[in-house]
């Protein structure tokens, strides 16, 4: 930690090693970085962490998600299920989460995202999910109605120039980029969903 004094972030140390003010700066940020053991590293993220705001936290509805797995008409991998536990897991912490999910087209990330989705929604809370086009959100809509009919009434596809309000207080929301437009729709979300975000801005990302 010492080795990091005279910056004030990991980030700050990176910018200074590729555009350093001056040459000998961006070689003594380069040695700094090498020097910094891993132990370093992990407590500035820890820090991070312990710097976002506090949230209330969301007890998901897992009983009515298991019994809605049970049905599906393939079986969930380990990967999955530590996946879709993960995800439930942080929800109920008081710090705003991020995650990441990964995998080949068709390794089964939609799943994964939908049963958090799904567990909400049983808990009385809301959710987007958020495609880059029609297509795949008519497809995402499509499979959370298939994959949890008890709960197709309470959800709404919502795509661009479609202004027609949903009925009643729709605990999910699927579409594309146009619910960045519908404040109306997207206000007290407690979940944000993005799919394909390389095909998103950074602005809309953090929209």
């Amino acid at each position: 930690r010492e080795m990091l004094t005279q910056w004030r972030s990991i980030g700050e140390l990176l910018r200074s090693m590729h555009f350093p003010p001056r040459i000998e700066a961006g070689i003594e940020a380069r040695e700094a970085l090498m020097r910094c053991n891993a132990a370093t590293l992990i407590e500035a993220a820890r820090q991070k962490a312990r710097d976002l705001p506090r949230r209330e936290p969301i007890v998901p509805a897992r009983e009515p998600l298991e019994a809605a797995l049970e049905r599906l008409p393939f079986s969930l991998t380990k990967d999955q299920r530590g996946a879709i536990g993960a995800i439930l897991d942080d929800l109920q912490k008081d710090r705003p989460m991020r995650h990441l999910l990964t995998g080949d087209v068709g390794s089964g990330k939609t799943i994964c995202y939908l049963a958090a989705v799904a567990a909400l929604a049983h808990a009385g809370r809301r959710s987007v999910v958020i495609l880059p086009n029609t297509v795949l959100a008519q497809q995402v809509f499509r499979e959370f109605k298939t994959f949890f009919p008890d709960l197709s009434g309470r959800a709404h596809l919502c795509l661009g120039g479609k202004k027609a309000a949903p009925q009643g207080e729709p605990r999910v929301l699927i579409g594309t980029s146009a619910l960045l437009h519908r404040k109306d729709l997207v206000r007290d979300v407690d979940l944000a969903v993005i799919d394909e975000q390389q095909r998103f801005s950074t602005a809309q990302r953090a929209g």
